[in-house]
């Protein structure tokens, strides 16, 4: 599962723009990069009137739309959803998620912190992984200016990243097809993750092997 790092702070005090900053700075790097909303008061991605909203004012438990370039779906819960199984389900092809919010998760948290809308820090200093602020604060971690991005992926990268996946020699997610008998086999990403980290550490040892772009392996029952 990707790593997890969480963007905390109070209203307004700047999450959204450190992450709008943060994103391509980690992607400059060859890094994938996955974000995930905290919204306590529940959400609507699709607008009234619309085919998929119709969908699900008809009954349907998940809908979903396609096109070339994206896609998404929307699921009711019957149960809330913990944020390491929404990562380790949803988020298998990146090398990095970063949350906006999710406070009360145990994930190490970056608090950005404004004093202009700020009195005092949302995070106690022993839960906080780094702090980004425009005022001193005596806290025990890595502190950052508001603009330094560049020293706080720094850091981001030597604590949580290795290898970035421009290099990496498989793509963890929909490149990967399982085929039995000729017939394709349907795998969850969990799966799918576990298979191709074990091909790739196997393929990996192996001498004057170039870093492939696809793997194919055909295992015959003998007769």
């Amino acid at each position: 599962m990707a790593p997890i790092l969480s963007i905390v702070g109070r209203r307004n005090s700047g999450k959204t723009t450190l992450m709008e900053k943060l994103i391509p700075e980690l992607k400059s790097r060859g890094y994938r990069v996955g974000t995930l909303k905290h919204d306590v008061h529940g959400f609507d991605m699709d607008r009234e009137g619309k085919d998929t909203w119709r969908h699900a004012q008809a009954g349907a438990e998940a809908v979903g739309i396609l096109s070339p370039k994206k896609c998404a779906i929307i699921k009711g819960l019957r149960q809330p959803m913990s944020l390491n199984r929404m990562v380790r389900e949803h988020f298998s092809g990146v090398d990095i998620v970063l949350t906006e919010g999710f406070k009360g998760e145990d994930k190490p948290k970056i608090e950005v912190f404004r004093s202009e809308v700020c009195d005092s820090l949302l995070c106690k200093p022993e839960e906080l992984f780094a702090l980004v602020s425009d005022a001193p604060h005596d806290v025990p971690v890595p502190t950052f200016a508001l603009d330094d991005v560049v020293g706080l992926a720094d850091l981001i990268i030597a604590t949580h990243l290795s290898e970035p996946a421009s290099t990496a020699p498989f793509y963890e997610g929909d490149g990967m097809t399982l085929k039995i008998n000729g017939k394709a086999v349907s795998l969850t990403p969990f799966v799918q993750q576990f298979m191709i980290g074990a091909l790739a550490g196997m393929v990996g040892v192996l001498r004057d092997v170039e870093t492939p772009e696809t793997l194919q392996i055909e295992i015959s029952k003998p007769t």
